[in-house]
């Protein structure tokens, strides 16, 4: 078996997302195998229950409990301040500066040349002071209104 490469967000400590959209805290990327089977990433789901993984995030465990790969770092749901928003407004993302914004959009917004969400629709700063705390990648924020928002 080659040597695989471990993505970046796969690493000690760090909270990834499987396919099912499963919490995973990686807690070892350097696990042998007596069988020299190559599975170093060793991973807890939210039940405690450790799963297996090899370098680049492939799931190797079978079961339901942890039988999916991993896909990406986890990103923790935004709470948008929906209720405060026009009705008509139905994304909400982060700046590249860390600035809120909501658009009028009926089509999902895309990242342009210019790093910043399109602007081919209305947009509407939120202030600072209603916008909810994120410290993750911007391009990562982009959130769809949720379709059972009740007013």
């Amino acid at each position: 078996m080659t040597k695989q490469e471990i993505p970046k967000w796969l690493f000690v400590g760090a909270y990834c997302a499987d396919r099912n959209k499963n919490k995973i805290r990686v807690i070892c990327t350097d696990r042998t195998s007596t069988e020299g089977t190559e599975y170093t990433v060793l991973g807890l789901n939210e039940r405690g229950v450790a799963c297996t993984y090899t370098p680049d995030g492939k799931g190797t465990t079978g079961g339901y409990l942890c039988s999916q790969d991993l896909v990406g770092p986890w990103i923790d749901e935004i709470k948008w301040p929906w209720h405060l928003l026009p009705p008509w407004f139905n994304w909400c993302a982060f700046s590249v500066d860390g600035q809120a914004f909501t658009y009028d959009c009926t089509t999902k917004p895309v990242i342009n040349i210019y790093s910043t969400w399109n602007n081919h629709c209305p947009s509407i700063h939120i202030p600072k002071e209603y916008a909810p705390e994120f410290t993750g990648d911007w391009k990562q924020s982009l959130t769809e209104r949720p379709k059972n928002d009740e007013r």
